[in-house]
């Protein structure tokens, strides 16, 4: 998630076929905050899959919001 001098108003979710699989701060996962880190987690088993991640900031004043990602990797792994 891109820098910010409040990282606990910096938001990042994740779904997956529509279920929520990931919901976080860049507060609570450091280090979210400007630094690369992985998310890794599990969602029921589907023919295909609709990720939607979204990112934002509460009570933004000043520069636009943005999120960069690099990669995103699905697999079958139990």
């Amino acid at each position: 998630m891109s820098p910010t001098d409040t990282p606990e108003n910096r938001w990042l979710r994740i779904e997956a076929n529509g279920q929520l699989v990931f919901s976080g701060t860049a507060a609570q996962f450091p280090p979210g905050n400007n630094e690369i880190f992985s998310i890794t987690t599990h969602f029921p088993l589907a023919k295909s899959a609709t990720v939607t991640i979204s990112t934002g900031h509460e009570n933004i004043f000043g520069p636009t919001v943005n999120m960069e990602y690099y990669s995103l990797r699905l697999s079958r792994e139990p």
